[in-house]
């Protein structure tokens, strides 16, 4: 059957089942306000014009099976009483489900939203398990009272003040950026790749999680997803959040003269907004928003990722997070000390500085007790140094040649106890005994840093 023009149902009561296959709507039709008493079934129907369903109540069972919406479908204020199914609709137009009531289990199966779709303030009652691809979907203020299964597609999902009270299962089969505002969760969550994505090992194709904001991470499990241009701005009980996948993080940029290790976008973002322009570009994220949140406290972001990596028992993890939280604090530091510097402040103007020249001397030296090769290029300068100053200061008489002023300093260096048994000049002494305080806290910070790389 065919309605070439408007077709009218504004508060109709349909008192018998509803089940409507091989219609075509050319015109408007309008179902404002109607209620459906019995079983709601659309089969094989078209709309061309726009499908109007606000304000309607459908007390039985309903289903949309094989149906087209072409232009805008409008749901605004519906209520679903029983178990709701969307099986393969399309979505042409604008979909607007606000302040929806699903009190049953909802099922969008095989949908496809081919303009945006946006379910605000929708409340689900039952189970729910949605398959959307749309360019976005917004479940902004929607309520989902038992656990949820949502799939997605390469789109946009966002979720602002969203109420998951039993929990959700959030997967996707492409690159979805996904975003997290205020949103609860009532239990234990997931967000992961497809399990196609995981099984070829696509990193292009995984997931994208962007942003956090207000939302309290406690249960959320994230597997394969892509967190190299997250913002933890904002979140709450972040070393609680669990993260699977070793690859979900994003890199410091490649330089020859430093090593590569896990950085938060919020800390690229931070160090591409400050800085000589060089800098700048250095560590800009490519093809970033430029106006993207940045969180206020970078370095407690990476002490809470640490928490969550220690409670895991991956010891490579913890290393990772404890270097970038140590750089954070030094930076911090160094603004710390330039507010005081301004305000005139001079006790704490020293009390400042003299930690940050700490901070700073223990990065120098081990890359704060992480990097092996920092703590032994120190004590090779130390000894390369020491000995030029003993063939010049350190021995009586004739002075000794350079190779024997460097195996005296490895000698003394290696010798925690026992002295050496070559006469020293007054200065000899004292370059001796720097050596010998040097030497061994070099010694001890190499070890500590091949400790923290072979932890397990």
């Amino acid at each position: 059957m065919v309605f070439e023009g408007p077709a009218s149902f504004e508060g109709s009561t349909f008192t018998g089942r509803f089940d409507s296959t091989d219609l075509v709507f050319n015109g408007p039709a309008d179902f404002t306000g109607a209620t459906f008493a019995d079983r709601f079934a659309l089969d094989n129907v078209v709309f061309n014009g726009p499908a109007l369903f606000a304000h309607a109540t459908f007390e039985h069972r309903s289903t949309i099976r094989n149906t087209v919406f072409r232009a805008e479908a409008t749901f605004r204020d519906a209520s679903f009483a029983r178990y709701t199914r969307f099986v393969e609709a399309e979505f042409e137009g604008e979909t607007w489900f606000q302040q929806v009531s699903f009190h049953g289990d909802v099922l969008f199966d095989g949908v496809t939203f081919r303009s945006r779709a946006r379910l605000t303030r929708a409340l689900f009652e039952g189970a729910a398990s949605l398959t959307l691809d749309a360019p976005l979907t917004d479940f902004s203020l929607s309520t989902f009272r038992r656990r949820a299964r949502i799939e997605v597609a390469d789109r946009t999902l966002k979720c602002d003040r969203t109420v998951f009270e039993s929990g959700v299962r959030l997967t996707s089969s492409g690159p979805a950026e996904i975003v997290l505002h205020d949103v609860h969760f009532g239990a234990p969550s997931a967000i992961a790749a497809a399990p196609a994505t995981i099984t070829e090992y696509r990193p292009a194709d995984r997931p994208r999680l962007l942003s956090v904001l207000g939302t309290d991470l406690t249960g959320l499990t994230l597997s394969s997803v892509d967190l190299s241009r997250c913002s933890f701005a904002g979140a709450h009980n972040l070393h609680q959040l669990a993260v699977e996948d070793w690859n979900s993080w994003g890199h410091t940029p490649r330089a020859l003269w430093v090593t590569r290790r896990i950085a938060l976008a919020d800390e690229r973002r931070f160090r591409a907004r400050t800085g000589s322009a060089r800098r700048r570009r250095r560590w800009a994220i490519p093809g970033d928003d430029q106006d993207a949140a940045v969180s206020g406290n970078i370095q407690g972001d990476y002490h809470a990722l640490r928490r969550m990596h220690e409670e895991a028992k991956d010891e490579p993890a913890v290393t990772e997070f404890y270097y970038g939280e140590m750089e954070m604090r030094r930076i911090g530091l160094w603004q710390e000390f330039r507010v005081r510097l301004r305000e005139r402040w001079w006790r704490g103007v020293t009390a400042t500085l003299g930690e940050w020249l700490l901070v700073s001397l223990y990065w120098l030296l081990s890359g704060y007790g992480v990097r092996v090769w920092r703590a032994l290029t120190a004590l090779a300068v130390v000894i390369v140094t020491t000995s030029a100053a003993l063939v010049q200061w350190g021995f009586p008489g004739a002075p000794l040649a350079y190779g024997d002023a460097v195996r005296f300093s490895v000698r003394a260096a290696t010798s925690l106890l026992r002295g050496t048994d070559v006469p020293l000049t007054p200065a000899g002494e004292w370059i001796e005994l720097v050596l010998r305080l040097l030497a061994p806290l070099l010694l001890a910070l190499a070890l500590l840093a091949v400790r923290s790389r072979v932890r397990r």
